[in-house]
């Protein structure tokens, strides 16, 4: 386990009626796509994807990240749809951006991450043994993340 302190995106109450840094945090990300443009995709792991998962979507409706190149692909890991009342527009329509979900069996935030999923057109997905972990992937699993790399960056030109 990694030592504290620990990165927050944002930070709300239970309910999430009460958020503080959800703005701050999507100028960052705004930021540094722009800083670091150009970017493919995003890998987020859990708060992280939640957040990055609700922007694609709300990219592809014009609703945020518009002074920004589309998201290309998304690889997510332990997320979720979030809760936040803005950002529930990205899940209006299926999200169409290439995703890859790493879902472990043992996470308690399972069947969240699985409803996630199900906003996607036509996700993949790796399932593991473990819990809401960055997990080592067993060779076929590996298989299919390469795969997927490969097909979004060949159809983009990236790789050359």
């Amino acid at each position: 386990m990694f030592e504290p302190p620990y990165f927050e995106w944002y930070q709300a109450n239970k309910d999430f009626t009460e958020v503080q840094g959800v703005e701050e945090a999507v100028e960052f990300i705004e930021k540094t796509i722009e800083e670091k443009d150009p970017i493919d995709g995003f890998l987020a792991f859990s708060q992280g994807a939640i957040l990055g998962c609700a922007l694609i979507g709300l990219q592809e409706k014009d609703l945020r990240l518009f002074d920004t190149p589309r998201i290309r692909l998304v690889v997510v890991l332990g997320g979720a749809c979030s809760k936040i009342l803005r950002l529930k527009p990205a899940y209006y329509d299926p999200i169409r951006c290439p995703s890859l979900h790493i879902i472990g069996e043992q996470d308690k935030t399972k069947k969240k991450a699985e409803t996630l999923l199900r906003h996607f057109v036509e996700p993949i997905l790796i399932r593991h043994a473990g819990g809401r972990i960055v997990p080592v992937l067993d060779p076929v699993a590996v298989q299919s993340f390469r795969s997927f790399l490969t097909k979004q960056l060949d159809s983009r030109g990236v790789r050359q």
